[in-house]
């Protein structure tokens, strides 16, 4: 693990400039390459995970991106949805905790706030 930030606004899968000289974090792999992308990881209210990655690995990462679930239980109507997507409620802030949530709890937040979808 690269680094741990504080609160930040991004959202996972963010990139960010990496810093000169960074050696890679691998990517289930043992890897001592030059770093030349920085990923955030895990994020929540407190701070997030940064990687370090080289081309490789930063490929390999890229491919288990698109391999993915995203299904699960809306964390919003607590049903199941097909695809989920990262979010944060804007009444918590830009830095609060990061949701799960379904397309239609989306459009159902996004049309009480601006009347539309």
């Amino acid at each position: 693990m690269a680094n741990v930030t504080g609160p930040i606004r991004s959202m996972p899968g963010s990139k960010h400039k990496v810093p000169e000289g960074a050696i890679c974090d691998g990517y289930n792999v043992e890897c001592t390459n030059v770093a030349i992308i920085r990923i955030q990881g895990e994020t929540d209210s407190w701070g997030s995970e940064m990687m370090d990655l080289c081309s490789s690995c930063h490929e390999s990462y890229l491919k288990s991106c698109e391999e993915v679930d995203t299904s699960g239980v809306c964390d919003w109507c607590k049903l199941p949805a097909l695809e989920l997507c990262n979010i944060r409620d804007f009444e918590e802030g830009v830095c609060g905790p990061i949701y799960n949530v379904c397309q239609t709890c989306i459009d159902k937040r996004n049309k009480e706030i601006f009347g539309t979808v």
